[in-house]
């Protein structure tokens, strides 16, 4: 199952859509993948709820299996920090924006969810994306 998060998106989107794998296992690829490399690359500043964003890949198998899979249907996605998504704070990495949270999705969250994609975290950004290094004094240096 690790090879899997090595391949092209499209032909993951093929191995879920074809039930090949499930949106549930590629869940848990992802926050296992996460996790043992957050310490090291600090890539992520935020990451969902891992039960409910297993519930959420639970309901894109059950789309799948009653063929009503969207485009994009049980793929997990990681958000910049400077997007806003729903449920996530938005502090476009700066730090006295700490504690804001996002009203709602923007335009290019809403459109990717709408299409089946499951937000599972934020991904550092530099701050307010002024550089193109991701480094900020809110989450630190991303080596990735």
């Amino acid at each position: 199952m690790t090879d899997v998060l090595r391949k092209p998106l499209t032909d993951i989107v093929d191995l879920v859509a074809s039930r090949e794998i499930s949106a549930v296992e590629l869940m848990k690829e992802t926050l296992r993948r996460i996790e043992e490399t957050q310490d090291t690359l600090r890539a992520f500043c935020q990451v969902g709820d891992p039960d409910v964003l297993l519930a959420e890949a639970a309901h894109a198998d059950d789309r799948l299996a009653r063929q009503q899979g969207r485009p994009l249907e049980g793929i997990p996605l990681g958000v910049k920090e400077l997007e806003d998504a729903l449920g996530f704070r938005s502090t476009n990495a700066s730090i006295p924006f700490r504690d804001d949270f996002a009203e709602q999705d923007s335009a290019q969250v809403d459109r990717l969810k709408n299409a089946g994609a499951i937000v599972v975290g934020k991904t550092n950004a530099p701050e307010f994306g002024h550089t193109a290094i991701t480094k900020n004094l809110l989450y630190g240096v991303s080596h990735n």
